[in-house]
């Protein structure tokens, strides 16, 4: 197996490591966090009240079909460019957990596995960018 299919294979269990901390940390967190976001952030407050952690696993659920999906067709039907833009989005989207901390100052939902996956994201982002041109991974992280 070469290090590509490697990169491309890990992807649905490192999502899943990240999904697996929000949906386990979500209640316990929303306990801590509605009140200090209602003052500060209170359209954010509301729709955190809102999930619930049986929500919260149905949307994972979905966002990890796509992830097999797109890994699956990497791999086999020989398109990475739909794996990379969600990879490049979950990239992204751990970014933003760790904005979050910085801007509460304080322990975000998803943080802890943002700050341990981020670097697989970035390598594999960067390790497999030579299939692209950087118009094209440009194109690819607007999608």
């Amino acid at each position: 197996m070469d290090s590509t299919t490697i990169m491309i294979s890990l992807f649905p269990i490192v999502f899943v490591i990240h999904e697996l901390e929000e949906i386990l940390m979500l209640e316990k967190w929303k306990s801590g966090k509605v009140e200090m976001l209602s003052h500060r952030y209170p359209a954010i407050a509301r729709m955190v009240s809102a999930m619930s952690r049986r929500g919260f696993a149905l949307i994972a659920a979905e966002e990890t079909v796509l992830t097999l999906a797109a890994t699956a067709i990497a791999l086999y039907g020989g398109w990475q460019a739909g794996w990379y833009a969600l990879c490049m989005g979950a990239g992204v989207h751990l970014l933003v957990h760790i904005g979050q901390c910085v801007i509460m100052r304080s322990y975000a939902l998803g943080s802890l596995t943002a700050i341990i996956t981020l670097p697989y994201y970035i390598t594999a982002l960067i390790h497999t960018s030579s299939e692209y041109t950087p118009t094209e991974i440009i194109c690819i992280g607007l999608c």
